[in-house]
């Protein structure tokens, strides 16, 4: 539904956020009344784009702003147009109940429009910078709730489409460890979840610095092979079973990778109006990260166990640092919070405009609420089912939308309110299954557009025979594979066998199948092979999702063990390469209490590498790294020789050879004399 308002164009706009921004300088002020707005700091010497963002209209840009230092570059004046609006309600799919704090996102084919988030009841409007055009709103990652996308909603600039609804349906949440073999914590690994039974479902988290994951998001009641990779490293728990609205702990995971112990410092960077800075460049010790868009970052590597100076540096602000701040290995040093300072303004130059745009179309109304409530909670194919309503306060000949909902089939139908605000509706069920319905209405000049809670009703399911088969084939990353060869092994007595390419979405479907038990084979070349396994329920369609991992590389490892004459290990001598294949970097690092230094996901070939160590010879070793294949390299050192009168750097056995050599060279010389 739309609601659409008279505009007047080239009205001043008040409020209007003003932001210019290029790689050196940043600054920003917000338009008065009379829409004329001054940006004094931050704005080193350059040439800056300038940008709006203002409620009800679309986000404009004008680059190529040259600024002086102690000058005003006037002038940058815009003239906005109307955006559209979209709004709706967000709820859970098992209460009904409005969901706070969710944020809404619209995306159209080719971009981002903007964002809303849901009130203390679930409604949402997302009212700027919504082009004329069709999009997809979407929840995602919302905790504790799977993703959903409502698709296909038409926008028109100066109107609002409502009744734009996402019921989210509740997510199992499975956490754990991932470690190395010693049990030392592995930071910022990913640890994926995926549907090993016909559920279809998937969810991920990364691993903090002490090791835990929780994955909260995006997981309905099944079994599930869980999955962690580090480079070449790869582990895997299968047959894990998780339930809608609890929690599946101890899925742990570990990992053979080599792991430095890292802490972690986090914290908050703002402005001095304590406003959010996102982008900052966050550093310490060899970690760094940047501020998101709540002025939040975190440095999660490179932090073993000291203390650190945190720098902070931001477009148009005054670096900053703290010094003395602690870190422990495994564990975040939190609340590092910084403020910083604008350029002051005497180093900084100026921007001025006016702002001036249509009068904006989606202006705050008074709220009103509507309910909807079915006659029965059951009927069966063919009956007719009454729902009653009314809108509050009273709205008399409102045009009222009814809502009726079942998996993917949609039917809508409209009735109009009385005198007293109340309407009546009468559908006739002619589909088998869980049903809902909703209603909505677009509000007018006076009240804004309301939506009601989901109210529940069944249908009796009619006799069927066969089903349907989705399978959805994803690389290690979670992306569609496209062109997979999807095919069945094992099929019901009395099917045929099926065959199929996934498109781009990475599915393929086929309907009308026999019920029972499939397994079917996906391939791809580059990929490794895998088999999925699923069974087909009558009328209904079973999904699942099986991950190709890509072939493997043409790599593998070499172990360097550095030793003495006696065969005693020898730690901390400096291994390198001297000699590596095309296309390997050179190897170097230092041998440990056991005297020796493996490196990993090396090319395959030739190497030479050297050892040594003070008070050592050096010496050297060759072998060929075989793919999948670890090399062991054995370097025995000598001892130096220094003492008993020797000469420093050389044994002892090779000075008394060379006085020897010296003496028979004096007798010869005298004989011929």
């Amino acid at each position: 539904m739309m609601m659409t308002a008279n505009a007047n164009p080239d009205s001043p706009v008040s409020g209007v956020m003003i932001i210019a921004t290029d790689s050196t300088g940043h600054g920003f002020n917000v338009t008065s009344p009379s829409g004329n707005y001054i940006i004094m700091k931050g704005l080193t010497a350059g040439t800056y784009n300038v940008s709006t963002i203002a409620e009800g209209y679309i986000n404009q840009d004008i680059g190529g702003i040259s600024v002086t230092v102690g000058s005003t570059t006037g002038n940058v004046d815009f003239s906005l147009k109307r955006s559209g609006g979209i709004s709706g309600k967000v709820t859970d799919s098992a209460s009904g109940l409005g969901l706070s704090n969710i944020i809404v996102s619209a995306f159209s084919h080719n971009s981002y429009g903007w964002f809303g988030v849901t009130d203390s009841t679930g409604n949402y409007r997302i009212l700027t910078n919504l082009q004329t055009g069709v999009y997809n709103i979407t929840v995602a990652s919302a905790v504790g709730y799977n993703t959903n996308t409502v698709g296909s909603v038409s926008v028109t600039t100066g109107a609002e489409t409502t009744g734009v609804n996402i019921a989210l349906s509740k997510s199992a949440i499975i956490s754990g460890f991932a470690k190395t073999p010693a049990g030392n914590p592995i930071p910022g690994v990913t640890v994926t979840a995926l549907s090993s039974d016909s559920g279809g479902y998937v969810g991920y988290a990364v691993t903090g610095v002490d090791g835990s994951y929780k994955i909260q998001s995006g997981l309905g009641s099944g079994t599930y092979m869980v999955t962690a990779l580090s480079g070449t490293s790869f582990d895997q728990v299968q047959n894990v079973v998780a339930s809608v609205g609890q929690e599946k702990t101890n899925v742990n995971l570990t990992l053979s990778v080599t792991v430095q112990p890292t802490g972690a410092i986090s914290g908050l960077i703002t402005d001095e109006n304590n406003q959010p800075i996102v982008g900052a460049t966050v550093e310490a010790g060899s970690g760094h990260g940047s501020s998101n868009s709540n002025g939040v970052y975190l440095i999660s590597s490179g932090l073993p166990t000291g203390s650190y100076t945190v720098s902070v540096s931001a477009a148009g602000y005054q670096n900053q640092d703290k010094t003395g701040v602690a870190v422990t290995a495994g564990s975040t040093t939190s609340s590092i919070d910084f403020k910083l300072v604008q350029a002051a303004a005497t180093l900084s130059g100026r921007i001025s405009g006016i702002v001036t745009g249509e009068d904006n179309p989606l202006t705050s109304k008074q709220s009103s609420t509507i309910t909807c409530v079915p006659g029965k909670t059951s009927v069966n194919v063919g009956d007719t089912l009454v729902v009653t309503g009314g809108i509050t306060p009273s709205v008399a000949g409102a045009t009222v939308k009814l809502e009726y909902k079942s998996g993917s089939n949609d039917v809508s139908q409209s009735v109009t309110t009385g005198s007293d605000g109340k309407y009546a509706n009468s559908y006739t069920a002619t589909l088998a299954g869980s049903w809902t319905v909703e209603a909505s209405w677009s509000g007018n000049t006076q009240y804004n557009e309301a939506s009601s809670e989901s109210k529940t009703f069944s249908v009796s399911q009619p006799s069927v025979t066969t089903g349907g088969i989705k399978i959805t084939v994803l690389d290690s990353t979670n992306y569609p594979i496209v062109g997979a060869t999807v095919s069945s092994t094992d099929a019901p007595t009395g099917q045929t066998s099926l065959s199929g390419v996934s498109g781009s979405d990475g599915s393929v479907s086929f309907t009308n199948v026999a019920v029972g038990s499939y397994t079917f084979l996906t391939s791809k070349t580059g990929y490794t092979s895998n088999t999925v396994t699923l069974n087909v329920v009558a009328g209904s369609t079973a999904s699942a999702s099986t991950t190709l991992q890509t072939s493997a590389p043409n790599t593998g490892g070499i172990k360097v063990t550095v030793s003495d004459s006696n065969s005693a290990p020898i730690v901390g001598a400096t291994v390198s390469s001297t000699s590596t294949p095309s296309g390997q970097i050179a190897l170097s690092g230092v041998s440990g209490s056991d005297g020796s230094i493996t490196f990993n996901g090396v090319v395959a070939g030739s190497y030479t590498l050297q050892a040594s160590m003070s008070g050592y010879v050096t010496g050297s070793g060759s072998d060929t790294v075989v793919t999948g294949s670890v090399a062991s390299i054995t370097i025995n050192l000598q001892t130096q020789s220094t003492g008993g009168g020797g000469v420093p750097g050389y044994p002892y056995e090779a000075i008394i050879i060379g006085v020897v050599l010296v003496a028979v060279v004096l007798i010869l010389l005298r004989r011929r004399q």
